[in-house]
């Protein structure tokens, strides 16, 4: 990816797709973001997270830091599923994302390539319910207290 393309990216995020950024001694060490998974609005709450952590960074807890950061910020905009696209074999991401609570749904062999070899993604997803569940039962109980009174009130 050029200098351009990254330039690119970073300008075409929106409010809804934020990018996160650590810095240590004013050296980039981290970022993480969220990405629409798709174009198609029956997709417009699941999001695409993807995380970086500079080698030296790394086992420090960092990352965890940058997780638990991005999925609060994709909660508090509404997003309610969150993937994450990871490399078979890279088992330090796969744990992490687990930690969260993050589970395998899909294996897609051969279905990439990176540095001229054939690259085999693993798709993790959360999903980030509990949020709505807790507003359907308030307006569960705000209908239920307001039948109630209705009942009392024709009776």
């Amino acid at each position: 990816m050029s200098l351009e393309d990254r330039i690119q990216w970073f300008e075409n995020r929106s409010e809804k797709h934020p990018v996160l950024v650590k810095e240590i001694d004013s050296n980039v060490t981290a970022w993480a973001s969220l990405s629409p998974w798709t174009n198609y609005g029956a997709y417009a709450r699941t999001v695409e997270i993807s995380i970086f952590i500079a080698p030296e960074a790394r086992g420090k807890g960092i990352g965890k830091e940058m997780i638990a950061t991005i999925l609060d910020m994709g909660q508090n905009l509404n997003h309610r599923v969150f993937l994450a696209r990871i490399i078979e074999g890279n088992e330090a991401s796969v744990r992490l994302f687990k930690f969260f609570g993050f589970e395998q749904v899909s294996r897609m062999p051969d279905a990439g390539e990176k540095f001229g070899e054939k690259i085999t993604p693993i798709i993790l997803q959360k999903k980030l319910l509990l949020r709505y569940l807790f507003q359907n039962l308030i307006l569960f109980f705000i209908l239920l207290r307001y039948k109630i009174f209705i009942f009392f009130i024709l009776s």
